[in-house]
């Protein structure tokens, strides 16, 4: 029976760490984007809502290896071309979208704003 006989030979590197070349680093990607979470948390909203958002195409958004990413400028752009809407214009909106508040709705509406628990009384 023959044996096969192998040469070793030891590595050794060519440059020490501190001889090896500097290269260049790319930008971190974080100086250009935000994470889905800092955005949610910047429009107040839970994380689950902002990304339906983005699937929608309603937040600007780019899939990076696998992960979203919201351009900064892209979403400031988006938030500025935002239409603002007054607080009687937000209620009108809400009438046309789920009608007026029943008497029923209305008392428990009230009943919450005044329960003394509440406000620590």
């Amino acid at each position: 029976m023959r044996t096969a006989h192998a040469t070793v030979h030891p590595l050794t590197p060519r440059t020490t760490p501190a001889e090896a070349p500097q290269r260049p680093r790319p930008a971190p990607v974080g100086t250009l984007t935000y994470t889905v979470k800092e955005v949610a948390e910047m429009l107040s909203l839970n994380l689950g809502g902002t990304y339906r958002m983005i699937r929608t195409g309603d937040i600007p958004a780019r899939k990076l290896g696998g992960r979203w990413v919201v351009p900064r400028r892209a979403f400031h752009d988006w938030l500025d071309s935002c239409i603002e809407i007054t607080p009687a214009e937000a209620e009108a909106n809400r009438r046309a979208s789920v009608g007026e508040l029943t008497d029923v709705e209305k008392d428990l509406i009230w009943a919450y704003r005044n329960d003394p628990k509440r406000h620590g009384a």
